[in-house]
């Protein structure tokens, strides 16, 4: 009953009071539907079972098969166990349904800096996507390749600081 007197009579709010309830309100809402629209956008990450291919100079290599934006894709992890950041470069070699041998891929070799830790791809929409996921159309550009396998080659690691 309380309620249906202040909004029948406004005046008894004062103005003070009105306007810091409003402004509070306001925020909230614009925080309400920032974070919905920021939610939105966010794809669930993508559920992979990663396969450790070998360890090379205290970096541990793994892949994992699975799908982004609806095309088989490879998902590659790294594991920087040193206690420095190093330079890793690489060569990818693909095995496919269509194409039972690995095959390099078109796209040469590859480098990245790798901090301490773990370096892996958190979803399909990752800024490092370019260096950490492979679609099937960039490992192999000529078909629609169905990719059974992966392996890296032609590893090198190279310190870039020690402490």
């Amino acid at each position: 009953m309380k309620v249906k007197k202040w909004i029948a009579y406004p005046h008894l709010i004062s103005s003070h009071s009105f306007k810091t309830v409003m402004g509070s309100f306001s925020i909230f809402l614009l925080l309400v539907l920032f974070c919905g629209a920021v939610n939105a956008q966010l794809p669930k990450a993508t559920k992979v079972d990663w396969i450790k291919t070998g360890m090379h100079k205290g970096v541990e290599f793994y892949y994992a098969i699975g799908t982004c934006e609806n095309t088989k894709s490879v998902f590659l992890k790294f594991v920087n166990k040193n206690n420095y950041p190093v330079k890793a470069t690489w060569n990818e070699l693909f095995q496919t349904k269509q194409v039972p041998e690995l095959k390099a891929g078109f796209e040469g070799t590859k480098k990245m800096v790798l901090q301490v830790g773990e370096t892996f791809p958190i979803d399909c929409n990752d800024p490092k996507k370019g260096s950490l996921i492979l679609s099937a159309l960039r490992a192999i550009p000529t078909y629609n390749a169905d990719i059974e396998k992966f392996a890296f080659s032609d590893i090198s690691i190279t310190p870039l600081s020690k402490k």
